[in-house]
């Protein structure tokens, strides 16, 4: 692991700084669209008849409202299901891959905060390392000063 001076030359870097520069924003749309993803449900077509493609970049994301699917699939409906071993196996694909879904999205939501906060904790123990460095070498020039002016007084203090 890297210590904590790599760390800090890390974060004063150009592309570094750009990124924080971006990096609240980023955070915010990010942990917008993890809860989209795992509560909310996105507005369908006007007409019903369409279906929606979505964007390049939400294909790697689970499908939207993975709680609500989740839910959907309940005892109630398992039980209205006709006794045929195809129906129901179907229905267990369906449930499984609706709780995959939510877990997918609640682990991201809850890696994209532990991730935020390991880089906070990073970036303010590189911080203080190098206020410590600065506050001990200030602390040795004192201490080297004061030993120099009690060397002049004493030699004073003899003639």
């Amino acid at each position: 692991f890297p210590p904590p001076k790599r760390w800090q030359k890390i974060f004063k870097s150009r592309l570094v700084g750009l990124a924080v520069a971006y990096g609240n924003t980023a955070f915010v749309v990010l942990i917008v669209i993890l809860v989209l993803l795992l509560l909310g449900e996105p507005p369908g077509p006007a007409g019903g008849g369409s279906v929606c493609v979505p964007p390049p970049f939400l294909i790697i994301l689970p499908p939207p409202d993975a709680y609500r699917e989740t839910r959907k699939y309940d005892a109630s409906e398992r039980a209205a299901l006709p006794s045929s071993p195809g129906a129901l196996e179907h229905f267990h694909m369906r449930l499984f891959r609706a709780q995959r879904n939510l877990y997918l999205a609640g682990f991201a939501l809850l890696l994209s905060f532990l991730l935020r906060r390991l880089v906070t904790l990073i970036s303010q123990q590189a911080l203080l390392g190098a206020s410590s460095q600065a506050f001990r070498k200030q602390a040795e020039g004192a201490s080297q000063a004061a030993r120099r002016y009690m060397e002049d007084n004493e030699a004073l203090r003899k003639v």
